[in-house]
């Protein structure tokens, strides 16, 4: 689920979120936002770049033939999803530091073939 704020708004105040589900009855919650408890949006320092493209290159290296094809698979989904991040402009820092975990997981589960 996503979803975007008024313009002219910083995601401060009261808010109302209805959930509709076809069959059911609709659920109702409502919040108040303040500063101090919105997420921080930090970009990806030259370092946090520099780890995911690290274990990018690692990733790359793998040679098809030599892992299992659902081991191989996750980590063509996980490389994927690392170059896609590598290739824009504005890269945040948790979104680097995450995948950097996934691309690493695939890695190391790889299972020979």
């Amino acid at each position: 689920m996503s979803c975007q704020l008024p313009e002219g708004t910083d995601g401060t105040g009261y808010w109302t979120i209805t959930i509709r589900a076809l069959g059911y009855a609709d659920t109702v919650v409502k919040f108040q936002t303040t500063a101090e408890n919105l997420a921080k949006h930090e970009l990806a320092s030259d370092a946090d770049r520099a780890a995911l493209q690290a274990v990018v290159a690692e990733a790359q290296s793998k040679a098809k033939a030599a892992y299992t094809a659902d081991s191989y698979a996750n980590l063509e989904t996980e490389l994927a999803e690392s170059v896609e991040l590598l290739s824009r402009e504005t890269l945040y820092k948790a979104a680097a530091l995450e995948q950097v975990t996934h691309l690493t997981d695939a890695v190391q589960n790889l299972k020979a073939a």
